[in-house]
């Protein structure tokens, strides 16, 4: 008898074509194709199913993790929940404390870690599916669905696309290689030395430039009309959709020297840029500069809630609003891990536990677990755990009572 899900890829390959050859006529024959064969062929085999990890929606099996204290680690993981606001334990996998995780839609994760890739959703309660997860890969947010990209000693060597069942949608080789900076639905921003391409996942290619600064980045959350580039020393912007110009600010400009990782979010109308010794806001349409707020730490993430936008600097939180200057939240401890947005809520990893940090500057923190890093899809929260080895718990959804 012929593999199930041999038969699913095949079936899905197949109704590519046939969508290539109804939308695109002959172009779409060619780009279709791009789907079956060659380097993208069994890219995430053998699909497995993980055992049951929750009992009654709360105990933690030892299974789980038989290493730690399943008792203790049970009690604490609903004791967060319930401090927190996150909802039942809805489940829970073994899986890499520091795992990736994607939010594909209000109530999926795909989780890479270790050496599986995983769905975790509210359909399966207490299991988790997945793949086996190839050599030297990442895994990025791809508008609504989730990018793969895979590296050798040369660089980035291949893209790759997939929706929540991970279900291969794009797919391919980059030659040469180069380093892929962003993933939107239909493209990728690959960095080579002073060049970027805009790479579509069928092969073609939207434009290419030289002479850019540094590596790009553009938020997923906007329209994405912007590509905007940093170097040590400046940030510069161009137009997504032909490659053209549009604006750039120098260090000094800014205030200072630009930290490793200088784009903090860039969205069409606000980029939030980190130096070594503040927090600069610019304008999206002009590279403006529109505030600068000091930081005792460099900032290291952002992320947008309904109202503001949310900065991550050492142990300190900064809510930025227009032009206004930043209304400021002290933490706990330092931060580890990169926020995530639950509503106005921003959930972040620290030193001293796990942070809900209110609109309003109130906070929350548990602090009876070794917290790795935290994500979220509509009211639901996964967070991972080091409790001698790594535990993946899904809590939610949000305002619902603990059992």
């Amino acid at each position: 008898m012929r593999d199930p899900e041999e038969q699913r890829r095949q079936r899905r390959a197949v109704a590519a074509v046939l969508a290539g050859v109804v939308v695109l006529g002959a172009a779409g024959i060619a780009a279709s194709l791009v789907l079956l064969g060659g380097p993208c062929d069994d890219l995430l085999p053998a699909s497995f199913t993980s055992p049951p990890a929750v009992v009654d929606g709360a105990e933690v099996l030892p299974a789980v993790a038989p290493d730690a204290d399943a008792a203790a680690v049970s009690e604490a993981v609903v004791a967060t929940g319930v401090a927190l606001d996150l909802g039942p334990v809805r489940g829970a996998t073994a899986g890499a404390p520091d795992a990736t995780a994607v939010p594909v839609d209000d109530a999926v994760f795909v989780v890479a870690g270790d050496e599986h890739v995983r769905i975790l959703d509210t359909g399966i309660v207490a299991v988790a599916t997945g793949r086996e997860r190839p050599e030297q890969t990442r895994f990025l947010p791809a508008g609504e669905q989730v990018g793969l990209v895979q590296r050798d000693l040369t660089g980035d060597v291949l893209l790759a696309r997939f929706d929540e069942d991970l279900g291969l949608t794009g797919c391919r080789e980059l030659d040469p290689p180069g380093v892929v900076a962003h993933l939107s639905r239909g493209i990728a921003l690959v960095a080579r030395g002073a060049g970027l391409e805009a790479a579509g996942f069928d092969g073609g290619t939207l434009w290419t430039v030289e002479g850019v600064p540094g590596t790009p980045t553009v938020d997923a959350a906007t329209t994405g009309l912007l590509a905007v580039l940093a170097s040590g020393t400046e940030v510069a912007a161009l137009d997504l959709r032909s490659g053209e110009p549009r604006w750039s600010v120098t260090a000094d400009q800014l205030g200072g020297p630009l930290t490793d990782a200088p784009i903090l979010l860039a969205g069409d109308d606000l980029i939030v840029v980190a130096t070594t010794s503040g927090v600069v806001r610019l304008d999206g349409e002009d590279g403006e500069v529109l505030a600068r707020d000091e930081v005792a730490a460099p900032a290291t993430a952002a992320v947008t809630t309904g109202r503001d936008v949310v900065v991550v600097a050492g142990g300190e939180l900064l809510r930025l609003a227009g032009d206004a200057p930043a209304e400021r939240v002290a933490l706990p401890g330092a931060a580890t891990s990169a926020p995530a947005v639950r509503g106005d809520d921003v959930l972040v990893v620290t030193e001293a536990g796990l942070v809900r940090a209110g609109p309003d500057g109130d906070l929350a923190v548990a602090d009876g677990l070794p917290f790795g890093t935290v994500a979220v899809a509509g009211g639901y929260t996964l967070v991972g755990l080091d409790v001698g080895e790594g535990l993946l718990v899904f809590y939610g959804p949000a305002g619902v009572p603990a059992t």
